[in-house]
């Protein structure tokens, strides 16, 4: 299987000669019916880009899904709440709380209230009609006109508490993740901003510190900080969590600094602070990011890149599963994910300039990352986070008059098999 996988990469690649992929597609074919994952997500990108066979979405679906170790029973719907609906879900259960004490304290007004017209209803029998029992009889209507006041706002607040609880009856319940072993969590945080021979960045640092802030405050991850860093020094660290990591580890690895694409050789670099722009030497290529990532016995590896040209890392690459599943599957869904051998990447853009501004003295991908890591409660795996985060990047860059669409993708030639990067809050 790994034979004919590999001889179908040959005839994809083009090695020395053009892309033949009708032919990749007979040898990816071969591996793939035998379960081979590699071969299937190739098989499945062919497909859902119609090279060398047919476009066909539900083919390139049907390989994906069981690439991932999902098959073909599982089905998909868009039951799972979104991080802005688990947002409003929280202010409606807080809202219900408020209305719970509103709805006490007014029951014990009301009960006061009938006490005192009980008192005034038995002293108005036995007293004659005169001025003091009129006043009374004054007091009492406005006793009266003050109870069918607070009984009518009491009704209000009941009808409202009920229309809260029976859609809080109707949501999903959570799903408890408890059982499955995610492993343990590390993370390389890169923030560059004072450059000798490149542009100044602004945000790049403030962006590193925060993002290394939330993945150990409230998903549990072990930070390594690089801020400023030369070219040797984030290789070290690269090498030292390939020597140390684990088939029970996890590994981030954020990048924030200046990014550039060779167009000549079609290959993206990362620019530590030691960079020349006239000088290639200290210039970190994807390549070699890629076979570092290849050599790590790491389970799950995400690479985040908030860079100019970040999305050359992605390029060429397959686009993970759609990940919607109902709550029944969304259990088993997870175990499988966490089960495989996945190389992730998002980047903040494409083949393109990103934005080093934003609010609060971050980038506007920076921004929304820390957003929606923040507010989330429950697992999370990257292909989601990824959906979460787009709309709000897109939109947020559009107001400073560039258009940024993050990427998100498996990519193959770093070791991906199956899964996808999984977060776990901690509390």
């Amino acid at each position: 299987m790994e034979a004919q996988y590999y001889v179908g990469e040959i005839y994809q690649r083009g090695l020395g000669a053009a892309p033949k992929y009708s032919r990749a597609a007979k040898w990816y074919r071969k591996a793939a019916e035998q379960g081979y994952s590699k071969a299937q997500m190739s098989l499945a990108y062919l497909y859902e880009k119609g090279l060398g066979v047919a476009k066909d979405p539900q083919q390139a679906l049907r390989w994906y899904r069981r690439a991932t170790g999902l098959g073909d029973s599982i089905s998909l719907d868009e039951n799972i709440l979104s991080i802005e609906e688990r947002r409003e879900l929280q202010e409606l259960r807080e809202e219900v709380k408020r209305h719970s004490e509103e709805t006490r304290m007014l029951r014990q007004q009301l009960e006061q209230i009938q006490k005192d017209l009980e008192d005034s209803r038995r002293k108005l029998n036995q007293r004659s009609r005169d001025t003091k029992n009129e006043t009374q009889r004054q007091d009492v209507a406005r006793l009266k006109s003050e109870v069918a006041r607070y009984e009518a706002e009491t009704e209000a607040l009941r009808r409202k508490l009920a229309q809260a609880e029976g859609m809080l009856k109707t949501l999903p319940a959570p799903v408890d993740f408890s059982a499955i072993d995610f492993g343990r969590y590390h993370a390389l945080i890169i923030g560059i901003i004072n450059y000798s021979k490149l542009p100044r960045l602004k945000t790049a640092v403030n962006d590193a510190l925060e993002i290394a802030k939330i993945l150990r405050d409230k998903y549990g991850f072990n930070t390594k900080l690089l801020l400023d860093a030369k070219s040797d020094d984030i290789m070290q660290a690269l090498n030292q969590f390939r020597k140390t990591l684990t088939e029970n580890d996890n590994l981030l690895i954020y990048y924030a600094g200046h990014g550039v694409l060779d167009d000549k050789n079609n290959r993206g670099y990362w620019q530590p602070i030691d960079a020349d722009p006239d000088s290639t030497a200290n210039w970190i290529p994807d390549i070699m990011i890629t076979d570092q990532l290849n050599l790590m016995a790491a389970k799950e590896v995400l690479i985040i890149a908030d860079s100019c040209y970040s999305g050359a890392l992605t390029r060429g690459v397959i686009a993970q599963l759609e990940s919607t599943q109902s709550v029944d599957v969304r259990l088993q869904y997870i175990e499988e994910l966490a089960k495989g051998r996945a190389r992730m990447v998002l980047s903040s853009g494409e083949l393109a300039p990103v934005l080093d501004a934003g609010r609060g003295g971050h980038s506007v991908f920076a921004n929304v990352l820390l957003d929606v890591l923040k507010s989330n409660d429950q697992v999370i795996e990257g292909n989601r986070l990824h959906q979460e985060m787009s709309a709000f990047v897109v939109s947020e860059s559009k107001r400073f008059g560039l258009t940024q669409v993050p990427q998100y993708a498996s990519n193959i030639q770093a070791g991906h098999q199956s899964g996808d990067f999984i977060f776990v809050p901690q509390n």
